[in-house]
Parts: C-alpha cells; sequence; structure tokens
C-alpha cells in the first residue's frame, strides 16, 4: 500500500515519453488542438496540471476523483446547485465565516432554504433531520477559527439514515491527520487559501454527468 509521500509525488503522472521531466509542467493554454489522445478542448473542462492536482488530493483522502476550484464560494455554488426544489442545507453555528455569508447572503436569496445547529450535539443535528427537507449537511472539523470538533462517522450515519449528502470541510486537519471519506463524508473539501491543500473530493461523483 502507498505511504503518503509516495501518493504526493506518483500520483496520476508519469515521466514524460518525449523528454523524460519527472516534475509536471505547468499547462498554461487555454485551448488545445481538435482530436489530441486525453481528449482536451478548453482549460475551464479540463487541464493536464490541474488534472494531477485533483487526482492527487483524492488519492490522499483516499478517494477516485477529485475536482479543482477557482474558490471556496465556487464550491459551494456548485454544492447548492445539487439542491432540488424546497431542499435545504444544514451546517454549524460556529461555520467559516465565508460559508455562513455565501449560504445566508446568496444562496438563501435565490430560493435555497438552510438551518443552522450545534454539530456537537447530534440530538439537535437529528431533530433538524426529521422535522426539514435536509439534502446537504456541510461541517467542518475542526471549525475556522473556534477548532471546535465534531463527530464525523456519527454524523455520517445519521445522513445516511435520512437519505443526506454528508460534506466536510477538512482545510485544517488535511488528509493527513483526518480522512472523512473513511468515516461516512460523500464530499470532502479543501481550501487553498489556508496551509494545506486544494480541491473537492467525491465520493459519489460516479456515474454523473
Amino acid at each position: 500500500m502507498k505511504g503518503y509521500t509516495t501518493k504526493s509525488i506518483h500520483t496520476f503522472y508519469t515521466p514524460d515519453i518525449h523528454d523524460g521531466a519527472v516534475i509536471p509542467p505547468l499547462h498554461l493554454s487555454t485551448t488545445y488542438g481538435i482530436g489530441n489522445a486525453r481528449g482536451y478542448d478548453y482549460s475551464r473542462s479540463g487541464n493536464p496540471t490541474r488534472e494531477v492536482l485533483e487526482a492527487t488530493v483524492a488519492a490522499l483522502d483516499g478517494n477516485a476523483f477529485g475536482l479543482a476550484y477557482s474558490s471556496g464560494s465556487a464550491v459551494l455554488a456548485n454544492i447548492v446547485a445539487l439542491l432540488g426544489k424546497e431542499e435545504r442545507i444544514l451546517f454549524s453555528s460556529d461555520a467559516y465565516g465565508g460559508t455562513y455569508r455565501f449560504i445566508v447572503h446568496v444562496a438563501h436569496p435565490q430560493g435555497i432554504g438552510y438551518d443552522i445547529t450545534d454539530f456537537s450535539d447530534l440530538n439537535q443535528v437529528e431533530d433538524v433531520l426529521k422535522k426539514k427537507k435536509t439534502k446537504v449537511i456541510w461541517m467542518e472539523t475542526p471549525t475556522n477559527p473556534i477548532l471546535k470538533l465534531a463527530d464525523i462517522t456519527a454524523l455520517g450515519k445519521l445522513a445516511k439514515e435520512h437519505g443526506v449528502w454528508l460534506v466536510v470541510d477538512n482545510t485544517f486537519a488535511s488528509p493527513i491527520l483526518q480522512r472523512p471519506a473513511t468515516h461516512g463524508a460523500d464530499i470532502v473539501v479543501y481550501s487553498t487559501t489556508k496551509y494545506t491543500h486544494i480541491t473537492q473530493v467525491c465520493n459519489f461523483c460516479e456515474g454523473m454527468t
């Protein structure tokens, strides 16, 4: 089984067949020629350098798929887009300020419902899940900046029982200290503005279009 160091430097990328370079180059092209072997056409839909990053972070988390975004708000916007009519997002009372502002001041005015509760109290969480049409639980552990902890395994179990997706912001812990996907998380999120890694890692993405 590969360790973290091996996964960090030997995931997805192999030495270039033309010049033997062992370090992935930075691909700055915005467009690609038609008919290339990898199927690239426009950098927004696929970029060789970004794919190495996505695959590497996914591997560190023990996942098969990863997606890199330009910002945390872009990740949140994508998660919110998964919600159907009248479905709601549940997040913690000590969530990161940017998360709170996006959900409350951007997503909510567009018709997205939300609930806030203390994730350290599982009874409160379950009460919300029983009474509301929750589709996504968005949690941080440790939280930013209070460093409050929540039980990923317990919340993952509740999420599965109620047919809810569990999203875990694992920025502070990193996959070196904590791998939420192994404890029931459906999506794991990292922020590149902090000291750790970037991307959204999906357990349930296979087969999605």
